[in-house]
């Protein structure tokens, strides 16, 4: 099992049941090894989804990051892209769980100082392609619209019914945005 697939299939189990029921038995089962060599690895239920939760915000942000780097893409396209990969992947896993406001009060530590790192760099990266789109934009106001960006998805991550209300919703705030 490739590490993607290992990572995805802990999170579905913590998804399913939750952090408080999530066993180490149900963790190794996903990870297709024996709880012994899964305790070898992590010493704890704590330790695996601190490595999950990492994880999925490392490999997120750097693809958020290369895809509003792609200058093969106008610039709607890069932020609905980036966005997408950053939140909108993430909702159809949180409406199906109903553990989901568990799971997401449970990202401390070090996942959420990298969480919190990677949305600075990529508000800063989108600020800079609204500034750069326009002279008139200035990088004040190309800051404001990055951060109002941000907040709506971030909304739409929590409200969307699906991934596809997501991206309507996400396609409107950016044509807002961004002129065309």
């Amino acid at each position: 099992m490739s590490q993607n697939d290992t990572l995805h299939a802990v999170l579905r189990v913590f998804a399913l049941y939750g952090f408080r029921k999530t066993s180490m038995g149900d963790l190794a089962h996903a990870m297709g090894i024996s709880r012994q060599a899964l305790y070898n690895r992590f010493s704890s239920k704590e330790g695996v989804f601190g490595w999950a939760t990492k994880t999925l915000i490392e490999q997120s942000a750097a693809e958020t990051l290369a895809m509003l780097e792609d200058d093969g893409l106008d610039i709607p396209d890069r932020l609905m892209a980036a966005y997408d990969i950053w939140a909108g992947q993430h909702v159809e896993t949180l409406r199906a769980s109903p553990h989901a406001a568990e799971i997401l009060t449970m990202v401390h530590g070090e996942a959420a100082e990298l969480s919190e790192q990677a949305e600075r760099y990529i508000n800063a990266k989108v600020a800079k392609l609204f500034a750069g789109q326009s002279a008139g934009i200035s990088d004040a106001r190309a800051v404001d619209m990055a951060h109002t960006l941000y907040w709506a998805s971030k909304g739409l991550l929590h409200t969307a019914k699906d991934h596809a209300a997501y991206r309507d919703g996400l396609a409107r705030v950016i044509s807002a945005l961004v002129p065309a």
